[in-house]
């Protein structure tokens, strides 16, 4: 990517073309714009923390304008200044206002606590819990404002998985459905966690009503005459 350092003006900014790839003009202090093979012109703030790049998206000029970039600069640089994380701080507020508006999505807690309450899991053990949201669970419910979810509509689910006869996915997509519940509950999502008592909806397998057994007397004592006659491993005659 193209790099420009100067200080940018409304002028420079207008007459900024489009080129096959995308570069970026610095204002100084972290602020740079973007411009784009298609002409759209992006403000955006970078910096490091902890030897990782970070960025914060501001808007999109002209309905951001230069003198709105350097104020949402200069507030960031304040945050920055109190160890505190620009992109922490928005996702909050961002949450605060969906929650506030009915507009949180399901899916939208999901993807807050994959990101976060999974990292310490294998990529491979990450991916198969992601893949059994997107298959039993996101389909159904991930469009719902999880304030909205009922306790039926996660019954429904589960019954669901059960009618394919897959006992073990059954139960690892409830103590999915009820991770992320309980971890809405904490973040204060949600006032009560809706799953709860989901494991109650789980329908036990049949028990086993009869297992291959020797009852005869005379049977069990040719087996005690044949344990006893055993010559070989010597592990296994111990056993």
């Amino acid at each position: 990517m193209k790099i420009i350092m100067s200080k940018l003006s409304d002028y420079d900014i207008r007459h900024a073309k489009p080129k096959s790839k995308v570069y970026k003009i610095g204002d100084g202090s972290r602020l740079w714009l973007y411009v784009q093979p298609t002409g759209k012109k992006v403000f955006r703030l970078l910096w490091r923390s902890h030897g990782k790049q970070k960025q914060l998206t501001i808007g999109e000029y002209p309905k951001i304008t230069l003198g709105k970039a350097r104020l949402e600069r200069d507030r960031v640089a304040g945050l920055l200044a109190q160890g505190i994380d620009p992109c922490m701080q928005r996702e909050l507020v961002d949450q605060e206002q969906k929650l506030k508006s009915g507009k949180l999505l399901f899916s939208d807690v999901v993807k807050e606590w994959y990101e976060k309450r999974t990292l310490a899991l294998s990529a491979k053990y990450r991916k198969a819990k992601m893949q059994r949201l997107e298959r039993y669970v996101l389909p159904y419910i991930g469009h719902l404002p999880i304030q909205s979810i009922k306790y039926r509509s996660l019954v429904a689910i589960i019954q669901q998985v059960e009618a394919e006869n897959l006992p073990e996915i059954v139960r690892r997509v409830s103590q999915l459905i009820c991770e992320i519940f309980k971890y809405a509950k904490i973040m204060e999502y949600i006032e009560v966690d809706t799953a709860a008592d989901l494991s109650e909806a789980i329908s036990l397998p049949s028990k086993c009503q009869h297992r291959a057994a020797i009852v005869e007397p005379k049977e069990i004592s040719q087996l005690l005459r044949d344990i006893d006659g055993y010559e070989g491993w010597v592990s296994l005659r111990y056993a």
